[in-house]
């Protein structure tokens, strides 16, 4: 099965996003923050990671620089979740991220997204 690893601060999110993905065959790991999200990514290896871009103490493009910094986990497969509508693809993915989905319409997006990983 594959896994699927979610960082978000946001409980209700983090929570329903991994229930939707196990309905959708995916073993899925929770994270509450990036330093956690990072310890998880380095034990667990997951096949694919979904992180919130804005967290407090630790932001989402500094826990994709510092995965990209740890050989074991930095060829994972790393996606940006946002809430903010005007956010450039182009300047995320730039900093090493695959692109990036929005909160408000994931469900589409991410279904196109695990075919990355699917089994």
């Amino acid at each position: 099965m594959k896994t699927v690893l979610v960082i978000d601060n946001d409980e209700l999110f983090r929570l329903t996003l991994g229930e939707w993905l196990g309905l959708q065959g995916f073993q899925s790991i929770t994270a509450h923050d990036g330093f956690e999200g990072i310890r998880l990514a380095q034990i667990l290896q997951p096949n694919l990671i979904l992180c919130d871009l804005d967290m407090p103490e630790i932001d989402g493009v500094e826990v994709l620089r510092l995965m990209q910094s740890d050989l074991a986990i930095a060829h994972i497969p790393f996606f940006f979740l946002t809430s903010a509508v005007a956010l450039e693809r182009k300047t995320i993915e730039h900093v090493g991220a695959r692109g990036v989905l929005p909160k408000g319409g994931i469900l589409h997006e991410l279904r196109q997204t695990l075919t990355l990983i699917s089994p």
